[in-house]
């Protein structure tokens, strides 16, 4: 069982945010720039949800440099929406 399956069942919502961030990493390594984008995003939605402003808009930055890699352009403007958003968020809101 994998170390992300594993947390899954510990539930420990932290520590599947990191896993998502470096299955991003892993895969990006290994040239599977589709699959690094899609472990990106759901690492930001995780960092996110927890509140982690600071890894989330780094996983986000990250994503849309993969989006943009593939050429999604639709996604990437998604994505840079999104950036913007938390840019413009109060520091003490993030």
């Amino acid at each position: 069982m994998g170390q992300l399956a594993l947390d899954r069942l510990s539930e420990t919502r932290e520590s599947i945010a990191a896993d998502l961030s470096n299955l991003s990493r892993i895969e990006e390594k290994q040239g599977h720039r589709e699959a690094a984008l899609d472990y990106g995003e759901r690492a930001y939605r995780s960092y996110k949800a927890l509140g982690r402003s600071d890894r989330a808009v780094a996983e986000l930055t990250r994503a849309i440099r993969f989006a943009k890699e593939l050429g999604y352009r639709e996604k990437t403007q998604r994505l840079g929406a999104e950036l913007a958003s938390e840019d413009r968020r109060p520091a003490q809101a993030r």
